[in-house]
């Protein structure tokens, strides 16, 4: 495979990936008691995360596959109903060099993809590309569904590691100000996979996907604040073929989002195939 051809695969599981977790990130609502444990507490913010609304923070990523990293950094705002969200990556480099920016916008029927010009080559004449979440596939399931499966529990990202029996308290600190609790823990893939609400499909195809790249643990750690609110979220996956780090970490809860969808003009339609497939 071309260094072209994985950074295009790259960027485009990069962009689904984004526009599926704009509906699992974290906060939530006030708790009775603090938990004094690592599983009481992330039991906490699990139960926690079901009473988000709406959110703002900021993401990195980095992924390497066969020797060609992308790392990526920006924001991320969601708000659950109606569900309105958007990524935006304002630096992308690949090898070393810039890609430009990347935006992922989400309403309740469409996806906006704003890619760098690498990963587009000249197939949109626009701005941005659109289509129907409906036709969009990912492995033989919607994300639409994906996204309405998500939108259902918005703790998927906590909930996800919630079968972790090791999860440890590391110690106290803040975030962004707020005072916090670090916990941290690892749990196998399988079981995080198990735990998810992502349709049958969906598990099968990350299953097959993590199984391929050698991966078999998720590392995390969490910065819980006092009311049981995900204020910062690390995980790691490495694999014979796939080293992955994520850090998102939360600025804004339950505050109104500022999300609008681009002018029809600025919008080209294209097939889910471009996105799905090989196309792009």
């Amino acid at each position: 495979m071309s260094s072209r051809s994985r950074l295009g695969s790259l960027c485009g599981i990069a962009a689904l990936t984004l526009a599926a977790a704009l509906t699992g990130c974290a906060s939530g609502h006030p708790a009775a008691s603090k938990p004094v444990t690592g599983p009481a507490l992330l039991d906490a913010a699990v139960k926690s995360t079901a009473a988000v609304k709406s959110f703002s923070g900021t993401i990195n990523l980095k992924t390497t596959v066969q020797g060609t990293t992308v790392t990526m950094a920006g924001t991320m705002e969601e708000q659950k109903k109606p569900l309105l969200g958007q990524v935006t990556m304002n630096s992308i480099r690949s090898m070393g060099q810039s890609m430009g920016p990347m935006t992922v916008i989400i309403t309740p029927q469409e996806i906006y993809l704003k890619l760098p010009a690498a990963v587009t080559k000249g197939q949109s004449k626009t701005p941005w590309m659109g289509m129907p979440l409906s036709e969009l596939k990912a492995g033989g399931t919607s994300i639409s569904s994906l996204i309405n499966e998500a939108n259902n529990n918005p703790a998927a990202e906590t909930q996800m590691l919630a079968p972790a029996k090791n999860t440890r308290i590391v110690g106290k600190g803040t975030v962004g100000g707020v005072p916090v609790t670090e916990i941290a823990g690892s749990e196998s893939v399988s079981q995080a996979l198990a735990s998810s609400k992502l349709p049958a499909g969906a598990r099968t195809q990350m299953q097959q996907q993590v199984e391929k790249m050698g991966i078999g643990q998720i590392k995390f750690n969490e910065w819980v604040d006092g009311q049981n609110d995900v204020r910062k979220m690390a995980m790691n996956m490495t694999g014979s073929m796939m080293t992955e780090t994520m850090t998102m970490t939360m600025t804004g809860i339950n505050q109104p989002v500022h999300v609008t969808a681009p002018p029809a003009s600025q919008v080209t339609r294209v097939p889910a195939s471009k996105l799905s497939g090989s196309g792009m």
